[in-house]
């Protein structure tokens, strides 16, 4: 395509200024307020002998330089490295475009940043994703991560990376302590050391009682005592 920048001697003239006195240019302001640095409209304001003018700026230097409003738009915005001026400008001077028919670049971006697929230069889309669905903080669109564990770190099924639930239980209904849901261990027994059966590992309930009915001082429930053995082997 043939450019349609209008007079692109004097935007290489003024690239060519920076080039001389790269001190002279910030990208980011038209202007500074000490008046010794400026962008690339800035400096094309300047050529053109009008007012310094912040405002007018951008208006000035587009009609100075014979820019349309989407060359203007891409040239004068705050991020435009020296290069891309530059690159800019020598094509203009040959007579080329610096965006194809369809917008874009000999890079292959458009005048936003964007290649043909939708992705920026740093390989994320217009939603922030990357070209496998991830955004930048590592998690697709449904929550997960690569490895398949949302923000909390749980899967799809529940289990965080150590495979323990939500509820702190593994997939075996376990939890890290080796207790089940119901609260027993492998060993049938619970936090507090009792079995199903309500005896602990020494055979003695919640009440202290084992399973014949009596505690550790030979008395039963009712208060009754062990009955005396039987010394003399009578059967009485």
């Amino acid at each position: 395509m043939t450019t349609t920048v209008k007079h692109p001697d004097r935007l290489a003239e003024q690239v060519n200024r920076i080039l001389a006195n790269r001190g002279s240019w910030n990208q980011k302001t038209c202007h500074s307020p000490c008046g010794t640095k400026h962008c690339i409209a800035g400096h094309g304001q300047i050529a053109s002998g009008r007012p310094l003018d912040d405002d007018a700026c951008a208006d000035d230097a587009q009609a100075w330089y014979g820019l349309t409003d989407d060359d203007a738009e891409w040239l004068f915005l705050p991020h435009r490295t020296l290069t891309e001026l530059y690159e800019f400008a020598r094509l203009a001077l040959a007579g080329e475009t610096y965006f194809d028919a369809d917008g874009y670049d000999r890079s292959g971006f458009d005048r936003n940043g964007f290649d043909r697929g939708g992705f920026k230069r740093d390989g994320f889309d217009r939603y922030c994703f990357d070209r496998y669905g991830y955004a930048r903080d590592g998690y697709a669109r449904d929550g997960y991560d690569r490895d398949g564990y949302d923000r909390n770190g749980y899967s799809i099924y529940g289990f965080n990376r150590d495979g323990y639930s939500i509820y702190g239980f593994n997939r075996d209904g376990v939890d890290s302590l080796g207790y089940d849901r119901d609260g027993y261990n492998r060993k049938g027994y619970s936090r507090k050391g009792f079995a199903r059966d309500g005896y602990n590992r020494n055979g003695y309930d919640r009440n202290a009682y084992n399973r014949e009915g009596y505690n550790r001082r030979g008395l039963y429930r009712d208060g009754n005592s062990l009955p005396l053995l039987n010394i003399t082997g009578d059967t009485q």
